[in-house]
């Protein structure tokens, strides 16, 4: 009977240790999010324009190699400007950008920015190598980008509790 308790007993350091690992994950990539967010919002409010030429332009696919991972199309946009009369090079697209789910909306954006072509970027007064070309401001409010992580936390904190907590004696 006393072996029946102890072989119980035994998951539950696992299950605060797999909570807190979930804890730990979480909050790496909520902060992740939230991090993006708060840059791509700054690049609206204080990066200003500059003429900039591409020097290179191309589509690149990837997948996360799983079979039924979808495909991630990126643009790769390589273009130079002048700011107080230093050349700098970039290819940030945009902070948030993760890619494309459709191959056709990247071949877009790499379409209307074909080598040689004079477009509008956007670099950062303050440090003016940091540049991009969409400067457009996020969509989505934190919140709702945050409200999956918080769920998920709070589902790693209770199994944190629940195997942190001690059987009652019997």
């Amino acid at each position: 009977m006393q072996e029946k308790n102890r072989v119980a007993r035994t998951p539950k350091p696992m299950l605060a240790f797999v909570g807190l690992l979930f804890l730990a994950a979480l909050g790496y990539f909520g902060y992740a999010v939230v991090n993006s967010y708060r840059a791509q919002a700054r690049v609206a409010d204080t990066f200003l324009p500059v003429e900039a030429t591409v020097v290179s332009s191309d589509v690149r696919s990837s997948s996360s190699g799983s079979r039924n991972a979808p495909r991630v199309y990126a643009v790769q946009i390589e273009y130079r400007y002048t700011v107080d009369g230093q050349v700098y090079r970039s290819h940030r697209y945009a902070y948030t950008s993760q890619g494309f789910q459709d191959y056709d909306e990247a071949k877009n954006v790499v379409d209307r920015h074909p080598a040689g072509a004079g477009f509008t970027a956007y670099y950062d007064p303050a440090s003016p190598a940091d540049a991009v070309i969409d400067r457009t401001p996020p969509r989505r409010p934190p919140a709702v980008m945050v409200l999956p992580f918080v769920l998920l936390g709070l589902a790693g904190l209770v199994m944190l509790v629940y195997g942190l907590r001690g059987s009652p004696a019997s």
